[in-house]
């Protein structure tokens, strides 16, 4: 095995200048009583005379304003309410709280606290400045008002010293959030302020302001100083001449989102070293670019928790795969609906391709995975309640066109949250749906089927459920969600991570199938932690079949484990792991396959 450091690929400290940005960027928002959301039978604000204005600036070091990490400054100005309470004779203008929430524009409903700025003693921002006499307030919201928050010692048996606290126990958490969890939100435009006085409080106040990115002034410059973010590479892909590697950086408040090449110059095995330098970098989204996924996802049903990890921050590039017989190679950044094509002898985008987006059909598209001819190409969906698989025709040039979609669908519902398609000749396919039941996002009328195991028959545009749901790890069905599936002579193997659920990564298996035919698989094994894998295994997110199919390796980036699976005897062969410098692998690729 070969541990090589990113330094050390010549040319990545050029790359990274390339990727990274710490310039400051600058919000406002407007605050105004017609943007309070006022349920029936509330009061309504408008004509109090009430407004203001808040200012911010996100600084990705935080060097600019003395903190270590990112931080947001912020000053807000009010006008026709009393901060103090002393300015006027009256208290129905007493202001009582202001609150940074987590909210679109017109969202009809008050969204989560993300910063509490005045108003919840023992939770307020603790960089706060008030200026009582001109109503204006100052101050820095970094990662520690989180921690000062759950931690602050000025509040009675734990619970904030104010009302707020009573009427919003239950309905949603009160500690303020770190900048860092939140700072995805503020670029994408879903944070507003509110206010609320002693007439106007809960729930919408007095007034409410979305805060919305404004061209800077040039007051703060970009800083070297600080929090400064490394580059973290994701997936990999080894071109067929064994010349190449392509690598997927991902996005980051700080860093691109990018795909690198490299030239794999010598390997030298024995004495553990590689000489690799960067010939291509292809920046597929800005540093702090939001991510675009459906909006709305909630828990409808016992049999589907939410978990947080399919909705990532920041953009990412994967499902790398080969256009067999040509030098087209292929990323789907999955987190903004984006296929990058990518010509490995120009080193170049492919016109027209850079990227493909194709409104209705290329929604969180993980991967364009083509049949062993490379005429046809099918793409799962990575997300809740997408259930059609895209079906590509390949063109005389190399370009792909989109022909059709193929639903999962079966009579006991339709499968949803797809993550890879393996070929089993020209004409068929298995894919793998991960999620259990309804959320939220499932159209009325669609019933969602547990995780199982589907047969694409991609001439007929058809799908059938072939594997259903296992109740327990000794049954044949598929017992954990399955991340992946890989076909490798007469047998299917199968990753099941532990992670839509309700708990996560607390085991993974891997479950091997006789699929001589093809319509009706049997049942050989499942590889379990403990017995066949090491006793903490988690998370058998990746395969990986060797060249010529005698292994197939399984990537666990969350017990940081490579495992090669004899694929004649179905028995671990091979463990590698953090002994071996192995730290969250996720994106393997082994030389001479496809995907």
């Amino acid at each position: 095995m070969i541990l090589l450091p990113l330094d050390d690929i010549e040319g990545w400290e050029e790359v990274e200048t390339q990727l990274r940005s710490t310039e400051p960027r600058y919000f406002e928002a407007e605050l105004t009583p017609e943007q309070v959301y006022i349920p029936e039978g509330e009061p309504s604000p408008i004509g109090s005379g009430a407004s203001g204005i808040m200012k911010l600036v996100l600084d990705p070091t935080g060097a600019n304003f003395g903190k270590e990490g990112p931080a947001i400054k912020y000053t807000i100005e009010l006008e026709g309410v009393d901060l103090g309470g002393t300015s006027t004779e009256t208290t129905a203008d007493d202001v009582t709280a202001i609150h940074l929430h987590s909210g679109s524009q017109g969202a009809e409903r008050i969204g989560p606290h993300t910063l509490n700025i005045f108003g919840l003693p023992g939770e307020d921002d603790d960089d706060a400045v008030f200026d009582f006499e001109n109503n204006t307030i100052t101050g820095i919201w970094d990662n520690l008002d989180s921690i000062n928050s759950a931690n602050n010692s000025n509040t009675s048996n734990g619970v904030p010293d104010h009302h707020l606290s009573d009427v919003l126990s239950g309905i949603e958490p009160l500690t303020t959030k770190t900048v860092s969890e939140y700072a995805d939100e503020l670029l994408a435009g879903n944070l507003y302020l509110q206010v609320h006085t002693n007439e106007f409080d809960i729930p919408g106040g007095v007034l409410r302001g979305q805060v919305e990115e404004v061209p800077g002034d040039g007051t703060y410059e970009a800083s070297t100083e600080g929090f400064i973010e490394s580059t973290f590479v994701e997936h990999i892909l080894i071109t067929p001449d064994e010349q190449k590697i392509y690598m997927t950086v991902n996005g980051s408040l700080q860093i691109a989102n990018a795909i690198v090449g490299a030239e794999i110059r010598s390997l030298d095995w024995e004495a553990g070293t590689a000489d690799l330098s960067v010939v291509s970098t292809f920046k597929t989204a800005e540093a702090g670019e939001p991510t675009v996924y459906p909006i709305g996802l909630s828990q409808v049903d016992d049999s589907q928790p939410i978990q947080s990890w399919p909705a990532q921050a920041w953009n990412q590039v994967h499902g790398p795969s080969i256009q067999p017989g040509s030098p087209i190679i292929q990323f789907s950044q999955w987190t903004s609906d984006r296929l990058f094509f990518i010509n490995d002898e120009t080193n170049e985008l492919v016109e027209g391709f850079d990227p493909l987006v194709i409104e209705g059909v290329t929604e969180q598209t993980h991967g364009v995975f083509y049949n062993p001819s490379g005429t046809i190409a099918l793409s799962p969906s990575y997300y809740w309640d997408l259930y059609d698989i895209d079906l590509y025709k390949v063109n005389p040039d190399n370009t792909v066109s989109y022909e059709d979609n193929i639903t999962l669908s079966s009579p006991e519902g339709n499968g949803a949250f797809t993550h890879y398609v393996s070929w089993i000749d020209d004409r068929y396919a298995y894919t793998a749906n991960m999620q259990y039941g309804p959320t939220s996002l499932t159209p009325e009328g669609v019933d969602i089927v547990g995780p199982g195991i589907w047969l694409i028959d991609a001439v007929e545009g058809t799908a059938e459920r072939i594997i259903g749901t296992a109740a327990t790890a000794d049954d044949t069905g598929i017992f954990r969600n399955p991340s992946d599936l890989i076909v490798v002579g007469d047998k299917l193997y199968v990753a099941e991570e532990d992670s839509l659920d309700g708990t996560f990564g607390e085991d993974g298996y891997i479950a091997v199938y006789d699929i001589s035919d093809k319509d009706n698989p049997e049942f050989i094994k499942r590889l379990k932690p403990g017995e066949d894998l090491p006793a903490d295994f988690q998370i058998a997110h990746g395969l990986s079949p060797s060249a010529d199919g005698s292994a197939v390796y399984v990537a666990s980036y969350r017990s940081n484990y490579l495992i090669k699976i004899d694929t004649e005897t179905d028995t671990v062969a091979k463990v590698y792991s953090s002994e071996d410098g192995l730290q969250g692998v996720h994106g393997g690729f082994a030389a001479g396959a496809y995907r």
